[in-house]
This record gives C-alpha cells, structure tokens and sequence, in this order.
C-alpha cells in the first residue's frame, strides 16, 4: 500500500490518501510532504533491519536519461538492447584531473553521428 510505513503526523493522512487511490479516486489537491513521507519510510525500514538498496532503480533510470539524451541528439530511436550492447558512447572525461576539459560542439538531431 502506498505510504504504508508512513509515521508520525503524516500516518493517518497517507493511509487515507492511499485508500483513495486503491478505489481508482483521484484527489485533485497536495496531500502532505513526498519529501517527509519519502524519510519517515526509510527510517522505518533501517529501524525493522531493512537496508534499502535502489542502486538498480537509480542506474536503469540513469541509462534511460543517457537514452533519452542519445536519441535526442541524434534524431533516431534507441532501444534498450542497444543502448547495452552495441553503443560506444563514452561519457566520461579524458582525464580525471583538474584542469582545462574540452567540451564537444553542440549536438544537432538528425546530423549528430549515433555512437
């Protein structure tokens, strides 16, 4: 259930809110703060032993911003299975040191060569 693990002041309302959605409602106002929901939720978690690990989320929704990235740039379609396997794109600096870094000429979609 949405916010289930939710405490303190925010329990009641999240429970309630969650409710609403599981009925298919829409609530068409801000309920309470994602940002406080989101902490109570973990606190809760690390206080039951549960260790949370959203290492995979954050790299799969990173690969797909790099993706979205890609195909904008390049005006062309990028599959996930190729994004893995067949892209060269390479993102990190030359060097890693201070110092001047050179920065690539603008991208422009549909001329910007698909790597």
């Amino acid at each position: 259930m949405i916010g289930a693990l939710a405490q303190g002041p925010q329990r009641g309302l999240v429970q309630a809110v969650a409710c609403h959605y599981a009925r298919g409602e829409v609530l068409d106002h801000h309920v309470g703060s994602a940002h406080q929901i989101e902490h109570d939720e973990l606190f809760a978690d690390l206080r039951a032993g549960k260790i949370p690990n959203d290492g995979d989320r954050m790299a799969r929704s990173t690969l797909m911003g790099i993706m979205g990235r890609m195909s904008a740039y390049t005006g062309r379609a990028i599959s996930w299975e190729w994004a893995m396997t067949a892209s060269k794109l390479d993102l990190s600096p030359a060097k890693y040191e201070f110092g001047p870094n050179p920065v690539d000429s603008p991208a422009v979609p549909g001329v910007t060569e698909l790597i």
